[in-house]
């Protein structure tokens, strides 16, 4: 989903005031932004309601 929404993982980081220099993965953005949230928010909504539409025929049609 980060590639998606063109930004970058990991990266350096502080764990108790020690920076680890790790590298970013991906070529994006280091910051996600209130609109990626909304965006991935609604694309996890999205494949949530397919998901439930899938097993609703299956077991529909496992009943018939």
């Amino acid at each position: 989903m980060a590639g998606a929404f063109d930004l970058a993982l990991t990266g350096p980081r502080r764990y108790h005031g020690v920076v680890v220099p790790d590298p970013w993965i991906g070529a994006g953005r280091a910051r996600a932004e209130p609109d990626d949230l909304k965006r991935a928010l609604a694309l996890f909504a999205l494949a949530c309601a397919l998901a439930a539409a899938l097993m609703i025929l299956t077991l529909s049609a496992l009943l018939v």
